[in-house]
């Protein structure tokens, strides 16, 4: 994941070049969630190792905007994914520090 969020986060590439790598990176994240949810993953296991998978791609406008996108043809493309990253979003913040909480 640390390699693909790499290329993905490259601001050397432009995020259409790299589509593929975008939607098969962002899939992954969904599958996870979605056994997050099933409860066949531990949550607390996904989050204390993956947690910046679910912040990261979220402070990027680029990555953000494709996401949306994405959201806009199909309401449930990665609609798990998103429902964790807002789940986890003030637990986050409120470790990291560095963002206030509303």
């Amino acid at each position: 994941m640390r390699k693909k969020w790499g290329k993905i986060s490259d601001r050397s590439v432009n995020i259409e070049d790299k589509s593929d790598e975008v939607y098969a990176f962002f899939a992954q994240l969904e599958l996870i969630s979605l056994l997050v949810k099933k409860k066949a993953f531990d949550e607390e296991l996904v989050y204390n190792f993956w947690w910046r998978y679910f912040d990261a791609p979220l402070k990027s406008k680029e990555i953000n905007t494709w996401l949306m996108f994405e959201q806009a043809s199909d309401q449930q493309v990665f609609s798990r994914y998103l429902e964790l990253c807002r789940k986890w979003t003030k637990q986050i913040d409120l470790e990291q520090g560095s963002r206030s909480v509303e």
